[in-house]
């Protein structure tokens, strides 16, 4: 699966710190990067829908975004309205899944309309810094098993 344009950014800039280390030391960083991604992607809460969706809200309003949301008993959905960055604006649409009465999944989609037309990407990064406040000791370990991931890399 190709690898989201932020993400690209990212390790573009972890080429440039790392870059007087090592082939070794930005496979490591890719590899940590990579791993992050991947759980992110696959995450799912081990907590109910209706404790997680309040800090979704929280964390794109802290973002800047302006929200409107709906449930409909085992999924919520929250659409943003448009805020300008840079040349483009840009929405999400928030996806939130029941599982059962203690677990869910959520999803974030980045939509942007700018100068290059329409775009539509999964937002592992913001993801991520739901993962983090929701489950920060479940953050931890993936933080740790990632950085081992990228120090296996290294031999």
């Amino acid at each position: 699966m190709a690898i989201e344009w932020r993400m690209r950014v990212r390790i573009l800039l972890g080429v440039a710190v790392v870059a007087g280390t090592g082939c070794a030391s930005l496979k490591a960083f890719q590899a940590r990067q990579q791993y992050i991604q991947d759980q992110t992607r696959g995450h799912t809460y081990a907590k109910p829908i209706a404790a997680v969706w309040p800090e979704v809200r929280k964390l794109l309003f802290e973002k800047g975004f302006k929200t409107k949301d709906s449930d409909t008993g085992n999924s919520f959905s929250l659409e943003t309205e448009e805020k300008k960055e840079g040349d483009s604006k840009v929405r999400y649409l928030v996806l939130g899944t029941k599982l059962d009465e203690g677990s869910c999944k959520v999803e974030f989609t980045r939509m942007g309309a700018g100068v290059l037309g329409p775009t539509s990407e999964r937002d592992l990064d913001l993801e991520w810094a739901l993962l983090r406040r929701v489950e920060p000791e479940a953050g931890e370990k993936i933080e740790h098993e990632a950085t081992a991931a990228g120090e296996r890399t290294k031999t």
